[in-house]
């Protein structure tokens, strides 16, 4: 059960001044900081590609990665930062029954077929670098 009855030209009043009071409140002062910290992740769009065509199988491993930033605002407006951060990324590749042969010549010019062969051949890659980024922002007031 409602116990509050408002007339049309009550609820427009009190409409009015909702939005008055609430305008007023996104004026207030904000001091902008100096400077912001920021510490974060990077998830698991880390990747290792190789192309071995048909002859392998290539499977793309999880990579992730971490790293801490620091924004100096020059004014509200324009921003520098700078960041250290690490990133991994990972591959695995397993060849069955690889067989190859070419000619080559040795080092007194005489001629002969290199032939190898594998049962199984597996390798796995790991690569991890170290990233520094460099960063000149420009931002919107949000209007």
């Amino acid at each position: 059960m409602n116990r509050f009855k408002f007339n049309p030209y009550q609820q427009v009043l009190i409409a009015i001044f909702l939005l008055l009071s609430a305008g007023s409140a996104t004026a207030q002062y904000y001091q902008l900081p100096k400077g912001e910290l920021s510490v974060y992740l990077k998830g698991v769009n880390s990747k290792l590609h190789i192309d071995m065509r048909e002859t392998a199988d290539s499977d793309t491993r999880f990579g992730a990665g971490a790293g801490i930033q620091y924004s100096y605002y020059l004014s509200r407006n324009w921003s520098v930062s700078g960041a250290l951060e690490y990133q991994s990324y990972r591959s695995e590749t397993l060849i069955d029954n690889f067989a190859d042969s070419y000619s080559v010549s040795d080092a007194e010019g005489d001629n002969m077929i290199f032939r190898t062969s594998a049962d199984v051949y597996h390798e796995r890659q790991s690569v991890g670098m170290l990233n520094i980024p460099l960063r000149i922002q420009w931002e919107t007031t949000g209007y």
